[in-house]
């Protein structure tokens, strides 16, 4: 188990400001579709932030936003940033899983493809 203290920060923060830059900031040669899962989870989260700042329980709004900002985190650390391959997600072999990898496809079941 992780201890937030035992992440590697630079890196985590850079792919945290990535997935907020538009779509070209995105590896060139993904998938179509992992461009549009990309986009769909990143609105969506959005979406919920818009939402929490015209929540009228501040204490409800506030945990929420912790929730958000965690899962932005988790799915950070899952993002690609020079390939097309998740720089966390490893078979046995120790080889690294093409993304979007299974964190990025359980958000986007849990946010996207859940509210249609």
């Amino acid at each position: 188990m992780h201890h937030r203290d035992d992440w590697p920060t630079e890196p985590v923060l850079a792919a945290t400001n990535r997935l907020a830059l538009r779509d070209e900031a995105l590896p060139r040669h993904l998938k179509p579709s992992a461009v549009l899962l990309h986009r769909q989870v990143r609105r969506r989260l959005r979406e919920l932030d818009l939402a929490l700042d015209r929540a009228t329980d501040t204490y409800l709004a506030s945990e929420l936003r912790g929730a958000t900002a965690s899962l932005r985190e988790l799915l950070a650390c899952h993002f690609p940033l020079d390939s097309d391959r998740c720089p966390t997600c490893r078979n046995r072999l120790g080889r690294t899983h093409e993304w979007p990898c299974h964190v990025w496809r359980t958000a986007f079941a849990l946010l996207v493809r859940r509210q249609t």
